[in-house]
């Protein structure tokens, strides 16, 4: 069965002996022997769209995504397929080329008219592009097709936080929470957002069920601290504080010294405070 790159998977190979080459030595993860082979075969083929898809993977594999995104639009270019236009899409959203990447969901949208997934991505990179409204709309179009999709409720919940809308954040999130209850963002989310409208109990409570699911989930744990701090609770909060180095929006800092725990100084140290004002 011949497949598309659309789905990263490779096409299958065709009687010409380059390209059967270049696809053996994909498969046998040799991607840097395959990628040269797809090249020479586009070079005197140009409008081989099979061996521009499956360089497009093999450079994506390669974590080369920008030249990846660029095999792939030459792969597109000549077929009015989709999930190809959805699969570049992606490619070029992964590359930083948020508004590259809008371009191809809308192209996809026009040719599978209410699918979820071209409403869902182009709401992503509307929200990249620093248009929240506009990516509101793109994901209310998704659930007008699929009620039931927690993914796009957690992304609109997201998104209606950013754009201080919390009471509709919180039933967003909740609603993604209610459809996978395994979803720990969208958890993490959620209490995000109950403790931004000062319900730190409730904040607390959607960290707590966050742990319980997964105990090494640092943001679960630096939120809920955050939150325990906000109501008073030191005690709590400072405890379990120290998550923030693990967590996602924490950029360790790497001092050629030891991390002060809060013990005694020793006779001569100085404790320098980077906020002090000057």
């Amino acid at each position: 069965m011949v497949q598309t790159f659309a789905d990263g998977d490779l096409s299958a190979p065709h009687p010409e002996g380059g390209f059967e080459h270049a696809y053996s030595a994909h498969l046998a993860g040799a991607l840097d022997a395959a990628v040269a082979g797809y090249r020479e075969i586009v070079a005197v083929q140009p409008s081989h769209v099979d061996a521009w898809g499956n360089l497009c993977i093999a450079l994506q594999s390669l974590g080369r995504t920008e030249v990846a995104a660029e095999a792939g639009r030459r792969a597109v270019a000549p077929r009015p397929d989709m999930a190809a236009h959805l699969s570049l899409g992606n490619l070029l959203r992964a590359a930083g080329a948020a508004d590259a990447a809008l371009e191809y969901y809308e192209r996809a949208g026009l040719l599978a008219l209410g699918d979820i997934a071209t409403h869902s991505n182009q709401g992503l990179a509307l929200k990249d592009l620093g248009r929240p409204e506009a990516a509101l709309i793109r994901f209310r179009r998704a659930l007008a097709v699929n009620p039931g999709a927690a993914e796009v409720h957690f992304n609109l919940g997201n998104t209606l936080r950013e754009t201080g809308a919390l009471e509709d954040a919180v039933e967003a999130l909740g609603r993604a929470v209610a459809l996978d209850p395994a979803h720990i963002r969208a958890r993490t989310n959620l209490g995000v957002a109950l403790r931004d409208l000062g319900r730190i109990e409730d904040a607390v409570a959607a960290f707590d069920a966050v742990i319980e699911c997964d105990g090494g989930y640092a943001d679960a744990h630096w939120n809920r601290a955050l939150a325990l701090l906000l109501a008073g609770d030191s005690e709590r909060g400072w405890t379990t504080y120290e998550w923030r180095w693990q967590a996602t929006a924490m950029t360790p800092r790497n001092f050629n010294a030891p991390l002060w725990d809060g013990a005694p100084l020793w006779d001569g140290a100085t404790l320098w405070d980077s906020a002090a004002p000057e």
